[in-house]
This record gives structure tokens, C-alpha cells and sequence, in this order.
């Protein structure tokens, strides 16, 4: 039975290191996504400002051209 026990405590502590492995890992993977969609939220933020951008230079040059709207799938690649 002693042995058992020693073989149980020694377990119990990998498996403790296993599972604090695991939890920064997901923190870390969290963060990781919480940060993929503030870039991507202000990447987006930054191709509007430029659309604005251009269309305002084309009005204030006069020649003013109507800008096509993107389809679904150019709105993806952006």
C-alpha cells in the first residue's frame, strides 16, 4: 500500500503540472484571439477611412465617380 501512495503522490503532481501546462495554454490562446479580432476590427476601421479618403479627394477634384460597392466575397478578402 505504501507504494501505491508514493505512486499516487508522484502522479498527482504531473498531473498537477499537466493541468496548469493546459490552463496557460488556453489563456495564452485566448489572449491570442482577443487580439486577432481587435487587428482585424481596426484593420477594418482603416480600409473605411480610406474609402471615405479616396471618395472625398475624387469630390473635392471634381471628378467625382460613383465607387462600386464590394461584393460579399472582396468584403472577405479584405
Amino acid at each position: 500500500m505504501q507504494q501505491v501512495d508514493n505512486f499516487l503522490d508522484i502522479i498527482a503532481g504531473h498531473f498537477e503540472q499537466t493541468d496548469a501546462f493546459l490552463t496557460g495554454l488556453k489563456q495564452t490562446q485566448a489572449v491570442s484571439t482577443a487580439v486577432t479580432k481587435t487587428r482585424e476590427t481596426m484593420l477594418r476601421d482603416e480600409i473605411a477611412g480610406l474609402r471615405k479618403l479616396v471618395v472625398d479627394i475624387k469630390a473635392s477634384s471634381g471628378a467625382l465617380t460613383p465607387v462600386p460597392a464590394l461584393s460579399v466575397e472582396e468584403e472577405q478578402e479584405d
